[in-house]
Formats: structure tokens, sequence, C-alpha cells
């Protein structure tokens, strides 16, 4: 029988409501399928974390007192969850892990500065205080259960803050471990890894649905399920657009676009480990294990409105603080550099099929402006542009033409909004548009009523590929 793997996020392990209904989840799928658990940090607890950090760093003493705090909250945690079963282990392995934390935050401390390695150790400890509260969960439930660390099953490198796996030794690793005997359920934190010589890495924030697809991949599980605290991908961020529609099916590649551009139910690199073993991803809702959620496979079946892709876009994402950036150089000099740098740089967002110009998160265009004047002599004089967001209509199939541009832009026009970038996107399937950051809302909206709502498709008039209102910043 196929293993499955359930990811639980920081909100569905966060309190102890969520938490019960996770456990419950988690229980019942053990009766029917060999089990890997998958948890995040506590909600709000890496950002603490990385506060603590920064007291350290300063010489301020805070995070000594708010240690106190931490331990505090997973222990109540464990107590309404648990009850007696199996709390006093639990408590001594949070104490073990507490005093691990005290030891990296005094270190930097006396480093007076973030070292990365201290760094991640010090993040990954949100994750490592989860597992023995969902353990003991289990085990009062009648499950048996044991925590199994993330870094004697994921293999990266020593890039320290979002770290490169390596596939095929993270495999044998997760083969040699997993799935437990006599059919108890493993429970690993998410987010968190090691390298070569045993340092704990990272995989990214929000790297955690990250882990699960890895684990996945590696099991060749029946399914992933990730579970969250909404009811699946939605067609646009529903703080942005409220009335945004929940989608049943989508494609691997429209679920990747969408990741990739801002959707922030999934990690963006979450999509590809599945890929290659056809293994189905569902994103479920923690607070109502009952509904459908949304399936993620090789070919999406038909959506709630009958579509099953290639008549338009599906849905929007968006990244709402982001940099232009136009790098200059040469013909060419651009494309050699930017092929053989892409993954190194990810997220770097190319700005239509054939354009220089660039899109990217502040601190990597700080990276960048550094970096590209020094990178040959074909550069050319780099230009950028801050308080920009990025918006992407993502469809399977779909190719948006000179009509379907041409119509966006007179209705964003309509509603206030002057794009600086709008047309394809460098891959099939998805149109973007570079606005302002405070035309954010209205541009979501525009794009979701025009491209996705309507599936209209105008009659082609004369309009360039890519339109741009400055070539350069």
């Amino acid at each position: 029988m196929r293993p499955r793997v359930l990811k639980f996020g920081g909100t569905s392990v966060g309190s102890a409501e969520p938490l019960a209904s996770a456990l419950a989840i988690a229980a019942a799928a053990s009766r029917e399928a060999p089990l890997v658990v998958v948890v995040s940090a506590l909600a709000g607890v890496t950002d603490q974390l990385e506060l603590a950090l920064s007291w350290a760093a300063g010489g301020q003493p805070f995070f000594r007192p708010w240690l106190s705090g931490l331990r505090q909250r997973h222990r109540a945690l464990l107590w309404q969850v648990a009850g007696r079963a199996g709390v006093e282990a639990a408590e001594a392995k949070l104490d073990r892990e507490l005093a691990r934390l005290y030891q990296a935050l005094e270190g930097v401390v006396a480093a007076g500065a973030v070292a990365p390695a201290a760094r991640d150790r010090v993040l990954a400890t949100g994750e490592r205080l989860a597992v023995p509260v969902f353990v003991a969960g289990l085990t009062r439930r009648g499950i048996a259960a044991r925590g199994v660390d993330a870094g004697a099953l994921i293999r990266t490198d020593s890039c320290f803050g979002e770290a490169t796996v390596d596939l095929a030794r993270s495999r044998r690793q997760v083969l040699a471990r997993l799935p437990l005997p006599g059919g108890a359920v493993a429970v690993v934190p998410g987010f968190l890894a090691a390298d070569g010589t045993g340092r704990t890495t990272t995989l990214g924030r929000g790297g955690s649905d990250y882990s699960a697809a890895l684990l996945g991949a590696a099991l060749a599980a029946e399914r992933v399920e990730i579970w969250t605290d909404v009811d699946g991908l939605l067609s646009a961020d529903p703080k942005l657009l409220p009335g945004a529609r929940r989608l049943a099916e989508l494609s691997y590649d429209e679920a990747a676009e969408l990741a990739y551009y801002g959707a922030k139910v999934l990690h963006r690199k979450v999509v590809q480990p599945l890929v290659e073993g056809a293994i189905p991803l569902w994103i479920r809702n923690t607070w109502r294990p009952a509904d459908h959620g949304t399936w993620v496979r090789s070919a999406a079946l038909p959506a709630e409105d009958g579509s099953t892709g290639g008549g338009g876009a599906r849905a929007v994402a968006a990244l709402p603080r982001v940099s232009l950036l136009a790098p200059g150089g040469r013909s060419g000099w651009f494309d050699r550099w930017f092929t053989g740098r892409a993954a190194e740089l990810a997220p770097l967002y190319r700005l239509g099929p054939s354009s220089s110009l660039l899109a990217a998160p502040p601190e990597l265009a700080d990276r960048l402006e550094a970096e590209l004047p020094a990178a040959g002599t074909p550069a050319g004089p780099f230009g950028r542009r801050d308080g920009f967001a990025l918006v992407a209509a993502v469809g399977r199939g779909w190719r948006p033409g000179a009509g379907e541009v041409a119509a966006l832009g007179l209705a964003l026009a309509a509603a206030g909004v002057l794009p600086e970038v709008l047309g394809p996107g460098p891959a099939a399937g998805t149109l973007l548009g570079l606005v302002p950051a405070g035309e954010l809302a209205r541009t979501v909206v525009v794009f979701h009523q025009q491209l996705v709502l309507s599936r209209r498709r105008p009659a082609a008039v004369p309009a360039p590929q890519l339109e741009v209102n400055h070539a350069h910043p």
C-alpha cells in the first residue's frame, strides 16, 4: 500500500481547536494507509524567532524571558491536546530543544552578528518544537507515532536560507527510514534539512510544503495533502478580491505558475517534485475537513464552471512588492547570463518571452544592482525603479493574444491603472502586468473580471506583444 503524506501548516497546529482537528484527520488517515505527517511551526513562532535573532545580534537580553513564554505556549498546547498521555517525554524533548535554542542565541550574542548557519539553526527550532506536541496528541488517540528529524531525511548543499536539495541522496535517506515499521506515524518537522556535515539548513520561508512534496516524491506516495486555513486554491487572493472562487481542479503547470507568482497557499517549489511520479496534491481546510478543497494533478478535471483549461485564465496571483530592473548590455549577453543563473537567482521574474526587463523582490534587486555592472564587459548601464507590484493571470493551454492584451489595457486605464509592463509572460499560459504597488488591488480586480470571469476572446487588434511605458527604468 502506498503511503500518504499530510502537511499541517502553522494555523493548523497553532492552537488547541485546529490542532485537535488536525490530529483527528491524521488519526483517521493512519488507519487507511502508512502515514507521514509534516508539521510547521506554531503560527507566529518563526517571526518571533527572527525577532529573537535581532535582539541577540544587538546584545539585547529580551530573548531570555521570551524563551520562557515560548516554552509555556507549547507546554499549554501539549496539555490541552494530550492530557497526561506522553506529556513527560514530550516536555523533556521540548526542554532539550529550547536549551539548544538558548545556546544558539547566546552564540549570536557573543558574535555580535547572525551568521547564515546560525540563522537556519534558530529558525528551524519552531518546527522541531511542534513535533513532540503532535506526537503526544496522536499517542493520546491510540495512534503509535514517533518524531523523525528532517535533517536525517533531506540532504542539501550549504546555501543557508534557501538550500538546494540533493534529490538522489535525499531519496535514499528517506527510503532507509520511512515509512516507520508497525504502522507507526512518522511526524517530521517541515522547512528544515541538513547539509553534508549535518548542519541544519532551511528550504526558504513556507518551505514545509516543499518538505512534504519531497517526502511524497521519494516515497512514491499515493498523494500529498496540504492542510491549511483556506478552502483550497482560489482564483485570486481573497484579501484583494473577497469574491474569489475556489478552484476544484488545477493542472501541475497551473499550480506551479500560480505559486511562482505569489499564490500564498503553496510554496513556489512544491509542484516540481510531484510531477515525475504523477503524485496528486490535495489542498484542504483543517477547519472544514469535509470540504472538497483543490486537487492538483497531471491533467486537471473540469472546474466548477465546466472548464478544463484552454479557454482563458483560471486564476490571478500577485507579488505586492517588486523592483523593476533593466540590466542593459549587448544583445544576447543577457540571455546567456540569465539562463546560467536563473535557478540561483530565483525568484527573479522575466517580464516577457524575449524581454531583458526583470522584476525582483527588493532584497534580490539590491544584490543584482551590486553584481550586474561587474558581471562582464558586455554589461551596460543598470537601471532600477522601486515601488511596483507584479500581477499574473494563469491558464493551461491559454495563449493571450494581442486583442486580449489591448482589451485588458483599456479596462485597466478605465480603472485608473497605467501599467508599466503588460503582456504575455515568459511561460505559455501567463499574462503579466507590472503596476504601481498602490494600484495592486484594483489591478487584481480588473485582471480577474476581464480574464477569469468573462473568459472573453476579443477580436485581434494591432498591439505589441509586450507593452512597456518606459523602455528602461
